[in-house]
């Protein structure tokens, strides 16, 4: 099995996502992320994953030119609309303000909503406690809908 480089699998997905119509912004995000996942041994959603953004562009699932943006803010809390886009780029606009708020708060909250899927992304501050909720709709083949919740925690 041939081995790449973590620089040739982003610039792989990046390509890839740009052929089937992303933004970009959108796929040097979600590419940078796919990479990041596959360094870390996180392949579900690493290269594991890639297969299906591609699809969820192709048929719509992910609004290609999407424009996530911050749309309430609380003294502890961000909320993202990502615009039906994928949530890597939502997280990226709220990120900032995420590690500002948890520094002058002692916690804080980023909410993205309207996203077309869920990944993985640790809090990037030594000391702290990072968790993570997800909850997004999923629609499987047969036309079934269905709440998905899956939760992870880390120290």
């Amino acid at each position: 099995m041939p081995v790449l480089s973590l620089q040739a699998i982003e610039t792989l997905c990046q390509e890839s996502l740009l052929a089937v119509g992303a933004s970009e912004e959108q796929a040097a995000i979600v590419a940078a992320e796919i990479a990041e996942a596959e360094a870390e041994g996180i392949r579900n959603v690493g290269l594991g994953y890639i297969h299906l953004y591609l699809k969820h562009l192709k048929v719509g699932k992910v609004k290609p030119n999407a424009q996530p943006a911050i749309v309430k803010t609380s003294a502890a809390s961000t909320v993202v609309d990502a615009d039906f886009g994928f949530c890597h780029h939502a997280y990226m606009v709220g990120e900032q303000r995420l590690i500002e708020t948890a520094r002058e708060q002692g916690v804080a909250m980023l909410a993205i909503h309207q996203s077309s899927s869920a990944w993985r992304h640790w809090f990037p501050s030594p000391g702290s406690i990072s968790l993570a909720t997800t909850e997004y709709w999923h629609r499987t083949t047969d036309g079934v809908e269905r709440l998905l919740r899956p939760n992870v925690a880390r120290e």
